[in-house]
């Protein structure tokens, strides 16, 4: 047991070496011209620190297109803590995704039941260039906070599943709700664990597993709902972007994610919308996405954990793909933290 403990111990140790390596300057970096004024520069109510009055705006504010009190929060006790300085909270980013690369490799330990392989899943997650912005971004304080409670909800929910009771479905569910309070997208959980009792755990078919899904399902709408009233502005409408380019969008969004995740070469801030090629373009994703499925389908007997892998990324990136089309971005790394996951499991 001793030696048990001492080897994940040395894991979550080098984790952290990797991180401090790589994200150790952004001590020194300042605001952005994008999103940081809106978020903190220019946001009095933020500025103003956490507050009695601050902490009612969080929770009733449609600012910026958004919804999400848990980010306005955080932001707001940095204000107190360190006033205008972001060296410290682009630290604060950097510590956030730390804990939560060391809950990604507690949940590769028990997901995968080999140590080095969940090390290997972890340690590519801490340092995955597709995360970059995420972390050195202080606007995308939701992402990471979103991430870190969504993982301590896949994190509840293993242990759950291994022995059912009260206190550790309620864990589930108070994970849940602060990862949808610091970012709707979280609004994918409920199916994440239904694929975790498909594998590992097994579970999938049980009355059991769809039952406690439901009240999950429930935080999901609630916050759809809320999310659609915070957006409606923002919501490019179908006769500026027909369905028919949303999809094909789309498609190529998800191959162009794939590409990313296994080749980060070609990075950048945005990625306008643009005409999509047939042949370039959509073509060439739609055989990689219909091979991959076909794989995943055609193998599941044998590698259930690869269609596992599969769907979490096609259904965590789902709200977010551009079938409902918010801003002017084909697809943002960002929004891989989350569905990251899966795949390196």
């Amino acid at each position: 047991m001793e030696r048990t403990e001492a080897k994940h111990a040395a894991a979550v140790a080098l984790l952290g070496a990797a991180i401090a390596l790589i994200y150790g300057r952004v001590g020194g970096f300042g605001y952005v011209g994008i999103d940081d004024h809106e978020y903190v520069l220019g946001n009095a109510a933020v500025r103003g620190g956490l507050t009695g009055e601050g902490i009612r705006w969080a929770f009733t504010a449609f600012y910026n297109a958004n919804w999400h009190p848990l980010t306005w929060l955080s932001l707001m006790l940095d204000m107190s803590l360190f006033g205008l300085a972001p060296g410290a909270q682009h630290l604060e980013n950097v510590a956030i995704h730390a804990v939560t690369s060391a809950l990604v490799y507690a949940i590769a330990v028990r997901a995968l039941r080999n140590g080095a392989a969940a090390l290997l899943c972890a340690l590519l997650f801490a340092v995955h260039p597709l995360h970059v912005e995420s972390v050195a971004w202080i606007s995308e304080r939701k992402d990471l906070l979103c991430g870190l409670f969504y993982a301590l909800a896949v994190l509840a929910h293993l242990h759950y599943a291994e022995r059912p009771s009260a206190s550790r479905y309620a864990a589930v569910l108070v994970a849940f709700a602060l990862a949808l309070l610091a970012k709707p997208m979280a609004v994918t959980l409920p199916v994440a664990l239904w694929l975790l009792d498909y594998w590992p755990l097994q579970r999938w078919r049980t009355l059991r597993a769809l039952l406690e899904k439901l009240p999950l399902f429930a935080l999901s709408l609630g916050a759809a709902l809320v999310t659609i009233a915070a957006q409606s502005s923002a919501i490019v409408r179908l006769e500026g972007l027909p369905l028919g380019f949303r999809v094909v969008q789309s498609l190529v969004a998800y191959a162009t994610y794939l590409r990313d995740a296994v080749a980060p070469t070609r990075l950048a801030v945005l990625y306008p919308i643009a005409p999509i090629n047939f042949w370039y373009g959509l073509l060439p994703s739609l055989i990689l996405l219909s091979g991959i499925s076909a794989a995943a389908l055609r193998w599941r007997a044998r590698f259930p954990w690869l269609l596992f892998g599969w769907l979490w990324f096609l259904l965590t990136l789902l709200p977010v793909i551009g079938l409902v089309q918010v801003g002017i971005q084909s697809h943002a790394d960002r929004y891989m933290y989350v569905p990251s996951i899966g795949p390196l499991l």
